[in-house]
């Protein structure tokens, strides 16, 4: 996903800020910043006799303000648990003064896996298209039989689907991931 990096960028600045809250805490109430301190309340200070005498306002404020974060990081949790690298949608090329071509970009990946399943030696095949509509990545996942010829199936795949994805597409410079797995008679994975 894309958004890994933002991902662990703002989860580590958080647990950095409440590892520095634990630290001060723990800091305190052993006489880090001296004894008077340690024995104190934590209700005695300024800010929880603010809220004391300000309770029928600031509660309700603090309620809505806690709804709000809790739903942006409900809607952040739907979006890392079920958002995809997939591309939808691709725009084609097109030239000057024609309209702009979209293509659904699942069509490519099923014409690939097609085309791949039908090679020998090919139990079964994957194919999508991932990344950003404007720099997709083709993404070929194949199982093979053991004894296939994995040198001369990839030669395949890469000058014959992906040369045709590559045209249909008109990117000569498509990137592409290929996995190649060869399975023995019963289904054990060779790697």
């Amino acid at each position: 996903m894309h958004a890994d990096r933002t991902n662990r960028t703002v989860l580590t600045i958080i647990g950095f800020l409440l590892l520095a809250a634990g630290v001060a805490t723990a800091t305190a109430a052993f006489g880090g910043f001296g004894d008077d301190r340690a024995a104190r309340l934590l209700a005695a200070n300024r800010v929880w006799t603010y809220a004391g005498d300000n309770g029928r306002w600031l509660w309700p404020v603090v309620g809505v303000l806690a709804l709000i974060v809790l739903l942006l990081a409900l809607r952040w949790l739907v979006a890392i648990l079920f958002s995809t690298d997939r591309v939808r949608k691709l725009r084609l090329r097109a030239d000057e003064g024609r309209d702009r071509v979209t293509l659904a970009a699942p069509a490519v990946g099923d014409a690939v896996q097609t085309e791949v399943q039908s090679y020998r030696g090919v139990r079964s095949a994957h194919a999508r298209l991932v990344g950003e509509p404007d720099d997709p990545v083709l993404a070929i996942e194949v199982d093979t039989d053991l004894d296939a010829d994995l040198a001369a199936l990839r030669d395949r795949i890469e000058q014959d689907a992906v040369a045709h994805a590559r045209q249909a597409l008109d990117r000569p410079d498509l990137r592409v991931r290929l996995d190649l797995e060869a399975q023995r008679q019963a289904g054990v994975r060779v790697h």
